[in-house]
């Protein structure tokens, strides 16, 4: 990676940068499966897969940050050409891939000092989510017993455009309160479908479902409780819908909601606790819904040698109540 910065004049920044990544992978996949009537596992010659992938990404961006009195701005754009190899033959089909993409995604945020610790905000960003090389490999793998999987090798990226509008104050400067509007829309969402695959085993397949939105607000508060202990308290209220693409899948809406309380207590002038307490509320998905369900993180962390090493444990769903329940038709 290499950038260069020019500071044109007093609070104005212009900063151009490439970035070179690379990812490549060598190998061979075989699996063996539960004979029932043998009772003991055996080797799935046909599923022998040799393979090869390799994925490169070279990246140029160019961003502005300027000032204009009480306004604040960002702004830029970044350029990414992506190659996609994968050489593999599954059941002598040969499923090999050289995609290439080119794509622009612009972003900008504003920010405006309205005095008395006021601040008003808005932002918009055009974003992707590319698949992993475990999401392209087009060979069926087990998740369980009774779960098949497979990935999907032509499975496009999910591409994500965010807009929202905010306002934040500082109170006592101790506390602060935010107040987000926000609207995120998706095109090709990934998603796995399920269906019947054998007696006893369904199949999970990777697919570009459909398009999907969600709009709603978002409340934030920090609280300085007392010396040693911070309160953040986050809230969002939103509106989900979702339009399939795809046979097998549905429209669907609900309105859902996240709740989390956030503890961080400083225990001496080295250790620091954490407690977290999360609320994430029922979903709507492609074939069904998920319900809502809530769990409890803890996490230490401790200064050693004179703070030159720093230990953590972070020890997730404490209480174990963190439940996946998901329901699918098909």
């Amino acid at each position: 990676a290499t950038n260069y910065q020019l500071n044109y004049r007093e609070g104005g920044r212009a900063e151009v940068g490439y970035q070179f990544t690379s990812y490549s992978e060598h190998g061979d996949y075989n699996i063996k499966y539960w004979d029932r009537g043998k009772k003991d596992f055996e080797w799935q010659e046909d599923l022998y897969a040799p393979f090869f992938y390799r994925r490169q990404i070279h990246s140029a961006y160019l961003m502005f940050t300027d000032k204009f009195g009480p306004l604040s701005v960002e702004a830029g754009v970044r350029a990414d050409h992506t190659i996609d190899r994968m050489d593999i033959v599954v059941e002598k089909v040969d499923r090999s891939r050289y995609i290439k993409r080119t794509e622009l995604y612009p972003s900008a945020h504003l920010s405006y000092d309205a005095g008395n610790k006021n601040f008003i905000t808005a932002g918009y960003s055009y974003r992707t989510n590319r698949p992993g090389i475990w999401q392209l490999e087009p060979y069926i793998t087990y998740e369980d017993y009774y779960t098949k999987m497979t990935g999907n090798p032509d499975i496009d990226p999910e591409y994500i455009h965010s807009a929202e509008v905010g306002y934040r104050r500082a109170i006592a400067e101790k506390h602060s309160l935010a107040l987000t509007a926000f609207y995120r829309h998706r095109t090709d969402v990934r998603e796995r479908v399920r269906v019947a695959y054998e007696p006893g085993v369904t199949l999970d397949s990777l697919i570009n479902a459909g398009n999907d939105r969600s709009w709603g607000v978002e409340l934030s508060a920090r609280i300085k409780a007392a010396r040693a202990w911070d309160i953040t308290l986050n809230g969002s209220l939103f509106d989900y819908k979702f339009t399939a693409d795809y046979e097998g899948c549905s429209d669907a809406r609900n309105t859902s909601y996240t709740l989390a309380m956030i503890n961080n207590f400083t225990l001496g002038s080295t250790t620091r606790l954490q407690v977290d307490a999360n609320v994430v509320g029922p979903t709507v998905l492609s074939q069904g819904r998920e319900d809502a369900y809530y769990y409890f993180d803890v996490a230490l962390r401790q200064q050693l040698f004179n703070k030159r090493l720093t230990a953590s444990l972070v020890m997730h769903d404490v209480l174990r109540t963190a439940r996946y329940n998901n329901y699918r038709i098909s």
